[in-house]
């Protein structure tokens, strides 16, 4: 444990704070939401007709428990709306991308030494993460957690195995998001939504099995640069993600030309990007709201995870993820700074 220095209240004080005042404000989104979507249904002048196909055309319930589908139902109009945005899709896309190398680094340690309180919650706080929204979660609970451990595991080195079942872990829990990110308004994209949810927990059961898979530690063999599996990992994953990065950017300036001599030249994506930051700009608009929520949820989970690199590394560290970011993207420059402080 770090102990009860005045550093060390103030290491997990600033977290915490962070998470308290985006799960202040994600409940002012949420309240609003209500508001705007009540608002909508008042003025909507379906027939009976319509309103019966609209209903039929709906997907029957997943679990056929009341709450649970309930709470899927509203998540699946929430991304509904942010994934057939234009820039809803492109936030959507970047926070899985700064999301990676987060849900890594907190698997990789709680595989560490001394740390099953960190490896055991994972499910827990990952299916949280999914109902409160991971930039409250990493902040308020995940970070102080890992601060709680960090020191216990100090110098512990992970085998390959651990790391091949964390990369296959991950890998098998963002499968939804293929189908999120690739098909339209569908039956399948619903599903994806769905599954999502509880993806990202079950994620940790290939990991949870890593004492039985030390057959990767002899297939794998031996790493150029002399590289621990743990930095390989990462700076396989920031090389992809550069890419990831590249296209969205490519993305950006494709649309800007392309309505540059049109009525929207101006509002090219990322300038539409930029205008969700403000709550009361986007407060009578659902869609508006949607861009906006997930606006603050990429921000506060970079700024959390910039936050966790420099507890690690030091405030160096900090400052070469925040210097890299324009350069290769936030995913990428979080994940190499997580590589280098593996090696």
């Amino acid at each position: 444990m770090f102990g009860v220095s005045g550093f060390g209240v103030l290491k997990v004080a600033a977290p915490v704070a962070l998470g308290l005042w985006t799960f202040r404000h994600v409940g002012r989104i949420i309240e609003r939401m209500k508001v705007v979507k009540s608002a909508e249904l008042k003025t909507q002048t379906k027939t009976g007709t319509e309103a019966k196909a609209s209903a039929e055309s709906q997907p029957k319930p997943l679990t056929r428990i009341p709450p649970v589908d309930s709470f899927l139902e509203l998540i699946t109009a929430f991304f509904d709306s942010l994934l057939d945005s234009t820039v809803g899709h492109a936030v959507f896309i970047t926070i899985m991308s700064v999301a990676a190398p987060g849900m890594a680094f907190f698997a990789f340690e709680g595989l560490r030494e001394g740390c099953r309180a960190l490896h055991y919650a994972f499910p827990v706080l990952a299916l949280l993460s999914q109902i409160l929204g991971i930039s409250v979660v990493v902040p308020l609970l995940w970070i102080p957690l890992y601060l709680f451990t960090a020191p216990i595991t100090t110098g512990s080195i992970l085998s390959a195995s651990a790391v091949a079942s964390v990369a296959l872990g991950l890998a098998l829990g963002q499968v939804p998001t293929v189908f999120m990110i690739s098909n339209p308004n569908s039956l399948l994209r619903t599903r994806a939504i769905q599954w999502f949810q509880i993806s990202v927990s079950l994620a940790w059961i290939p990991f949870a099995m890593t004492p039985f898979t030390h057959a990767f530690d002899y297939t794998i063999g031996h790493l150029p640069f002399n590289s621990t599996p743990e930095a390989a990992f990462y700076f396989a994953l920031g090389s992809a993600l550069i890419g990831v990065h590249g296209w969205l950017t490519s993305k950006f300036v494709f649309d800007y030309y392309a309505t540059a001599n049109t009525a929207a030249g101006s509002n090219s994506l990322v300038s539409r990007l930029w205008k969700y930051r403000s709550f009361e700009a986007n407060k009578n608009s659902m869609d508006g709201l949607v861009c906006h929520f997930m606006f603050v949820d990429t921000v506060v989970l970079l700024a959390s995870l910039v936050y966790a690199v420099g507890i690690k590394g030091g405030v160096e560290y900090a400052a070469y993820v925040l210097g890299m970011i324009p350069v290769v993207g936030p995913g990428a420059a979080i994940s190499f700074a997580f590589g280098y402080l593996a090696l």
